[in-house]
């Protein structure tokens, strides 16, 4: 179910030397915009990983706009699923975003469609996943997995029973696309096998096992174990609907990069039971800490100043503990953000590099930080850029085409599984990071 291995050449300091990492972020800042992307057929070397929101439609994003990304990718996260506090994957309107109805019974009109085709009346599956089954259509080489986040997992997965209802209800919702039945125009919308086909496999998105995490979900000691034991009963249940469909299924999952975190884990024994890990190799520095320092959110390798997160945690670290860990380098695939975080009231000096700042301010996507006055600069030695602006006194922390690139050419030159972003809706609408991945993960290939 994965690529033949390649042999893992992470350095020992999981960075490059300053010099090589200075040749190569030159190189990349050189080579933007990249060349031609694969065509609709091929399937394009290294895993591409696009996470599109659920919600994307809701905010102007649509299915519709990854088709001309499709060629690019390998594989489509759709985010996120639920899982319910009685342990069971469900689809509800029982939320904010009305998942359910954004996911199969809106009808998409054909000025949002992959195709140009509105939904009929009396369509059993319409909303998102209508549009994802055209875009696998046109795209044949594109798989799309089901992205699963809760703040249940922890009961979920705490007995072989609870552990068994859940995979076991996942796949029939998801893989064999039993949806539930409702009301529609023309005719009742979802029902058994509406969505079968549509998703080729799961990824599951726990935040963090034996660990508090975000949102005060619930905890314990034994989730490490119980994680490890999750994952396996998803192989099991898909390699059984392997065996009835006749078709591969994926099963990955999205682990963090810092060693708390980190630790809680069995990376290995979890690696044996999946087809890639997405290690979110962002978010360490950020408005959880509004008065600064300002930092990198996603550097390449470590910085200079130790007494900022960017000069002890780095995406290039990441990467090489997974593989002391014990995970092949072709499962481990790096995550990219197509966003950046910022501060205000920033002081001048150093450009605001490593600052005090007044405030926070709001995540953006890479789409409206580029569109930001100010001057970029760039950390050679941590292979980051950030955007300053005196005027304002604004910092940004974001990837630009030459980080991406620079890091989709680590992921190759060390025999990485490929790269994983979050999220598409983050890139212009030329497609710049997108492409950056693209050109780093072919360069020389």
């Amino acid at each position: 179910m994965t690529a033949a291995s390649r042999p893992a050449r992470l350095p020992r300091n999981g960075s490059f030397t300053a010099g090589a990492l200075a040749a190569l972020l030159t190189a990349a800042v050189a080579a933007v915009p990249a060349g031609a992307p694969a065509t609709a057929s091929e399937r394009p070397a290294g895993e591409r990983v696009g996470y599109f929101p659920s919600w994307g439609p809701g905010e102007g994003f649509h299915v519709r706009d990854v088709d001309r990304a499709a060629a690019r990718l390998t594989v489509v996260d759709y985010a996120f699923g639920q899982v319910s506090d009685k342990g069971v994957c469900v689809e509800s309107d029982d939320n904010p975003r009305k998942d359910a109805w954004r996911d199969y019974r809106r009808p998409v009109p054909a000025s949002e469609s992959v195709d140009g085709a509105a939904d009929r009346p009396g369509q059993r599956l319409k909303g998102n996943f209508n549009q994802l089954r055209k875009l696998k259509k046109r795209h044949p080489h594109l798989r799309t997995v089901i992205s699963l986040k809760s703040a249940h997992f922890s009961d979920a997965a705490l007995t072989e029973e609870s552990r068994a209802k859940l995979v076991s209800s996942c796949v029939d919702l998801f893989i064999r696309g039993n949806l539930p039945e409702t009301p529609g125009e023309g005719g009742p919308v979802g029902g058994p096998g509406a969505a079968a086909g549509v998703f080729d496999g799961i990824d599951v998105d726990w935040e963090y096992p034996a660990h508090p995490g975000s949102g005060g979900q619930r905890h314990r000691p034994a989730d490490t174990r119980n994680f490890t034991l999750l994952m396996a009963e998803f192989r099991r249940r898909l390699d059984a609907a392997e065996r009835h469909s006749g078709r591969d299924l994926l099963l990955t999952a999205a682990v963090p990069p810092d060693w708390p975190k980190r630790s809680r884990i069995e990376a290995a024994e979890v690696a044996r039971h999946v087809d890639f890990l997405n290690v979110m190799a962002y978010d360490f520095a950020g408005p959880w800490s509004p008065k600064g320092p300002t930092d990198h959110h996603a550097n390449l390798c470590l910085g200079r100043n130790r007494n900022v997160t960017s000069g002890r945690l780095s995406a290039g670290q990441a990467a090489r503990a997974y593989v002391a860990q014990g995970v092949p380098a072709r499962k481990v695939v790096l995550g990219v953000p197509f966003y950046g975080y910022g501060w205000k009231d920033v002081p001048p000096d150093g450009h605001g590099l490593h600052r005090p700042a007044g405030a926070e301010l709001e995540s953006r996507p890479y789409r409206y930080v580029a569109r930001q006055p100010g001057r970029v600069f760039r950390d050679r030695t941590a292979g980051a850029v950030w955007k300053y602006d005196a005027g304002s006194r604004t910092f940004w922390t974001f990837d630009d085409a030459a980080t991406v690139r620079a890091k989709a050419a680590f992921v190759r030159e060390h025999g990485l599984g490929g790269v994983m972003v979050w999220s598409l809706d983050g890139d212009d609408a030329r497609g710049t990071l997108l492409s950056a991945v693209d050109a780093g993960l072919r360069q020389g290939s």
